[in-house]
């Protein structure tokens, strides 16, 4: 069976020309030759910014680049019609789709409304810091260019908790709406986390999940996405993804993908929500993206040995999906937390030359990101292809040393990574059923070979990342990648 391996398929400066879909397209081929079987696409749908809009500004989640709204017809990514042809085209090479659901804020309202709401303290957002009174609001969407298609559904106030604008005052202020309150199962942090921006979706109200509910079947039907990358869960009431998830599952044929963004780095915030959401979806592993973090910030001061504690690929694994970086925390980004560049091999090895079940890589450091002269991380396609072709489960660990740590993969054709955030060293491994073989280290492209014992020493540069592979399997990797 096929290692899953996903690919988040846009980063936070791309250019909205050429079209990220018509992109998709040419690459699809050989993003699948590489080994990748996921490809995680951003929001799909109209963002209040039209066309310069990453897509996390949400106006109209029906509208997927195929009405005049906010300035344009098309999205940053593309039309409509290209959205679905790169779908196909990702399905005719063997790729799953997974498309990025934003749902707890909504933004670019097309009417204000005067309603009775009192301002919040940002800090304690439980807290009342003035009396209720009367504010206008931006929170009426009547999509009058999209004219009811698809739906008839509009936003009031009362379909919201509350919002971060007064147009009354012209002020900033937290509020909630008259008789609401946010929503109680979420994060914690500063009291409730229910609100992040604009809009905030009132996940007590009936009529909202009732339209949440009759979206998921129609983007299911329209677009034939494969599986769902869940925005911002900390926010969303986790009672509501048990239900959602499982109706969607109901109408695909196949094994359901769903991952949630829960953003914390305590790992028993995570291990609580997927206990109240039932296990209904996997999480990113953020405990572990900032373990790998602060290791490419610290430098020899790191206890290497200490990498995968406190992680949720260490707690459940089954349910983690760890990653290196995102578009949240690339540099210029809310969540500016970038594992730097000396590190990235060390990082991407670990998520992905290990028996963890659903890595990902991201757009940024595979193809580099322009805006900050960011180049591609070397040597991360050849990781995906060995993941792909030769990685099995069978692990033995070497994380025995503040320095230097390793491990080796046996199978029918063993692996062997060793690293170190020091002065040079190594690890000696007795490789099963292996003698006399030799092995290439991808990134010197220096050989060792096994005694008659199946035994070597494996050798790591100053503050390096070495993957040791059979020499025979290399040469096939070189020709199938064209390296």
């Amino acid at each position: 069976m096929t290692k899953r391996t996903m690919i988040q398929y846009f980063e936070w400066y791309l250019k909205s020309d050429p079209p990220l879909y018509q992109t998709l397209m040419k690459e699809a081929s050989s993003l699948s030759k590489m080994g990748f079987t996921h490809v995680w696409l951003p929001p799909a749908y109209k963002g209040q910014a039209g066309i310069n809009d990453v897509g996390y500004g949400v106006y109209d989640m029906y509208d997927l680049g195929e009405f005049d709204q906010k300035g344009s017809i098309r999205t940053k990514y593309g039309t409509k019609d290209e959205y679905i042809q790169a779908i196909d085209v990702c399905h005719q090479n063997s790729l799953q789709v997974i498309a990025d659901i934003v749902f707890n804020h909504r933004m670019g309202a097309d009417e204000k409304e005067t309603i009775k709401a009192t301002a919040m303290d940002w800090d304690d957002r439980n807290r009342a810091v003035g009396q209720e009174k009367i504010v206008d609001v931006w929170t009426k969407y009547t999509f009058p260019v999209r004219n009811g298609k698809y739906s008839k559904f509009q936003w009031t106030w009362k379909d919201f908790d509350g919002t971060d604008y007064d147009a009354k005052t012209n002020q900033n202020v937290l509020m909630t709406f008259e008789d609401k309150k946010w929503d109680p199962k979420v994060s914690k942090e500063e009291g409730n986390f229910d609100f992040i921006m604009g809009d905030d979706l009132d996940f007590q109200n009936p009529n909202v999940i009732e339209e949440l509910y009759h979206w998921g079947k129609w983007y299911k039907d329209f677009t034939n996405i494969d599986g769902y990358r869940l925005d911002a869960i900390k926010s969303i009431d986790s009672n509501f993804f048990k239900g959602w998830l499982d109706k969607q599952k109901s109408y695909h044929t196949n094994d359901v993908y769903a991952v949630g963004e829960y953003w914390s780095g305590d790992l028993n915030e995570l291990n609580t929500y997927l206990n109240d959401s039932g296990h209904c979806m996997h999480l990113f592993d953020v405990p572990l993206h900032f373990n790998l973090f602060n290791a490419s910030s610290s430098y020899d001061t790191y206890d290497m040995s200490r990498i995968l504690d406190h992680t949720l690929v260490s707690s459940q694994n089954e349910y983690a999906c760890p990653f290196v970086d995102n578009h949240d925390t690339q540099p210029g980004q809310a969540l500016y937390s970038w594992v730097q560049g000396w590190f990235k091999l060390h990082a991407y090895s670990l998520i992905l030359l290990r028996n963890f079940d659903n890595p990902c890589v991201f757009y940024g450091d595979l193809y580099g990101i322009e805006h900050d002269n960011i180049g591609p991380v070397t040597h991360l396609s050849e990781l995906v292809w060995i993941r792909s072709r030769i990685l099995e489960d069978e692990i033995e660990d070497r994380f025995d040393d503040f320095h230097c740590i390793g491990w080796k993969v046996d199978g029918k054709h063993p692996i062997v990574v060793v690293m170190t955030n020091g002065l040079a060293n190594g690890k000696e491994f007795v490789i099963k059923n292996k003698s006399n073989i030799e092995f290439i280290d991808l990134v010197t492209k220096k050989t060792i070979k096994l005694d008659e014992n199946g035994r070597g020493k494996f050798d790591c540069f100053d503050g390096g990342c070495s993957i040791f592979i059979e020499s025979e399997v290399y040469q096939k990797m070189k020709e199938e990648l064209e390296l």
